[in-house]
């Protein structure tokens, strides 16, 4: 197989990519893992895992663009000529979920059974991306697990264990590991998924890609509205890197976005201020009806979680070590995880 060649000039970094949209994935490629430090080190890990069956788990805020990595694995894969099937696991009620992935069985004339396919039967041959899968609920998580472990799935009122050649992956912007711990995730369904892991960072660990951002952003919507607008001054840059955005590179997307539309610098550095701002209102700002006394112990309880989140990050979710760490007992860890959020 063939080698893509970086832009930089750069020795060969991946596969030819293949399939009907091989340059838009060339190019997306290119500005996806070659701006940043962070990203490279993403790129490194993901040749490494492109190529088999196993499945992969995308971990990263929303806006970071788990979704774009998913379409690059399937591009660079040996699946990359068979289907790419999306599956948006917050989108439809459960239920509804259940048939959309798996298919169903019915009843027709004269007793004879109708197959009605899923997803998952149109992704045979190529990949299916169930984007946001901590959105399952407990029921389809085990019936996804089946699919992982056992490589086959029975249709919505089928007895008949179907098999299937299709790769999964799956992308969440929650930690696994922390719902897990909360009883809210399978921990052998997130145990299948996460022996092969990608993490996406946020873009303020990835400052460096903002200037080629902004340029791509603004070049993409002046193309769309024919709105010429000159580059952003060096001011108004330094602006956009100092930034946290929370909202990552979709964030950094629309505000481009609304610049090429009005055509005013100043809007952007205004909006900036204004973003940061209410960041801090929404903090520490009162509840209608909540008092001084509610509101810090909402926030003591927001630093808590935030602490227990991140501690079992970093012990891999064992609730002991995590518990010891943090000078509680076992009991105490388990009665804040379960408590309600805030």
């Amino acid at each position: 197989m063939g080698q893509l060649r970086s832009q930089q000039g750069g020795p060969d970094i991946a596969p030819a990519m293949q399939g009907p949209d091989t340059f838009r994935m060339r190019d997306l490629y290119e500005r996806v893992f070659h701006a940043s430090a962070a990203m490279r080190e993403v790129e490194r890990v993901l040749l490494s895992v492109v190529q088999g069956d196993e499945p992969i788990l995308i971990e990263g805020e929303t806006g970071t663009g788990k979704d774009l990595v998913a379409e690059m694995v399937h591009a660079l894969s040996d699946r990359a000529a068979g289907p790419w099937e999306r599956v948006s696991c917050g989108a439809m009620p459960s239920d509804r979920l259940d048939v959309e992935l798996f298919g169903e069985e019915i009843a027709g004339p004269g007793g004879r059974s109708i197959n009605i396919p899923g997803r998952i039967d149109a992704a045979a041959g190529g990949t299916i991306f169930l984007d946001e899968i901590s959105d399952l609920s407990q029921a389809l998580q085990a019936r996804v697990l089946e699919l992982v472990a056992q490589g086959s799935f029975h249709r919505n009122g089928g007895r008949q264990a179907n098999r299937v050649a299709a790769r999964l992956i799956a992308s969440t912007h929650r930690d696994l590991r922390v719902r897990v711990a909360s009883g809210t995730f399978r921990a052998d369904l997130y145990q299948r998924l996460a022996a092969t892991t990608l993490r996406i960072p946020p873009l303020r660990e990835r400052r460096e890609e903002i200037p080629l951002l902004v340029e791509h952003f603004r070049s993409k919507f002046a193309a769309a509205t024919g709105s010429l607008r000159p580059r952003l001054s060096s001011r108004t840059m330094d602006t956009l890197i100092a930034y946290e955005w929370p909202g990552n590179v979709r964030e950094l997307s629309n505000l481009v976005r609304r610049y090429v539309v009005l055509g005013d610098e100043r809007y952007v550095r205004d909006e900036i201020a204004t973003r940061r701002r209410s960041m801090l209102r929404a903090q520490f700002s009162p509840m209608p009806g909540e008092g001084l006394r509610s509101l810090s112990r909402r926030i003591t309880r927001q630093a808590e979680r935030s602490a227990i989140e991140d501690v079992l990050a970093r012990v891999d979710g064992n609730r002991a070590a995590a518990a010891r760490h943090l000078k509680v007992s076992y009991k105490t860890l388990l009665s804040k995880l379960k408590s309600p959020d805030r």
